[in-house]
C-alpha cells in the first residue's frame, strides 16, 4: 500500500490477528464504534 499527501489516522479491523499485539475477536453480527483508537460501544446482535 502507498500513502500520499496529508497524513490520515486509520483503525484496521481483521477477521483474524494481524500481529503479535493484543487482538480480540468480534462476534458475528456484533457492531462496535471506536474513538480515537479506542473501541467507544459494544453492542452484539440483536
Amino acid at each position: 500500500m502507498t500513502l500520499t499527501g496529508a497524513a490520515q489516522e486509520v483503525c484496521l479491523l481483521a477477521s483474524v490477528p494481524r500481529s503479535d499485539e493484543p487482538w480480540q475477536p468480534l462476534d458475528e453480527g456484533e457492531v462496535i464504534a471506536v474513538v480515537q483508537g479506542k473501541i467507544a460501544a459494544r453492542h452484539p446482535r440483536v
